[in-house]
């Protein structure tokens, strides 16, 4: 039987200290509490779009929430940003035409999504535009806005990346100062 010198929770090959979680929990609280407390006196607060700030935050995670690709993050967020009104133009424009308004749709975001995610992907993958996962999120955020508020939605955005990393810099600071641990720090023990 074994016990573990320290309370970890187990996560694929490494071991996580739960006071830790639970420590780098209450940091992102109090960071959160500040970006929505900064963002509610800001006149972006009256476009309603705060809440693109938590589809980033997941995205950038998801991505492995790396700070030194918040600049890929943040240009392909503007790209798709502007894919999706793209998009948006397009369907309009076809609908004015007397082109039925869902088949019109259909086509927009059809067509545009296999550009974009083809291009991000394929010529730009490596480069500051190849965050796909971001360009594709962004361009559904032009949607909800029906394609207005342009700057604020990619401002939005960008105050997501930003605090995507510093709850990640805030966790790599717990971890290194406060806690001092490492993985091999938390081995198994025989009882």
């Amino acid at each position: 039987m074994f016990i573990k010198v320290v309370k970890t929770i187990k996560k694929g090959d490494e071991f996580v200290d739960k006071k830790y979680l639970w420590t780098w929990s209450v940091w992102i609280g109090i960071m959160t509490f500040i970006y929505v407390f900064i963002y509610a006196l800001l006149p972006a607060f009256a476009t309603n779009v705060l809440w693109m700030t938590f589809v980033a935050l997941p995205i950038f995670f998801g991505g492995g929430a790396l700070v030194k690709e918040i600049p890929h993050y943040f240009c392909s967020a503007v790209a798709g940003v502007l894919w999706g009104w793209l998009m948006l133009q397009t369907a309009g424009f076809m609908t004015q035409a007397g082109i039925n308004a869902a088949l019109s749709l259909g086509f927009a975001v059809g067509f545009g999504t296999f550009l974009a995610i083809g291009i991000h992907m394929i010529p730009l993958g490596n480069t500051l535009l190849g965050k796909v996962t971001i360009v594709f999120g962004s361009a559904a955020m032009c949607f909800a806005t029906g394609g207005e508020n342009l700057v604020t939605v990619i401002g939005t955005l960008l105050g997501g990346l930003v605090l995507g990393a510093i709850f990640t810099v805030g966790g790599d600071l717990l971890q290194k100062y406060v806690f001092n641990k490492k993985a091999e720090d938390l081995e198994e023990v025989k009882a």
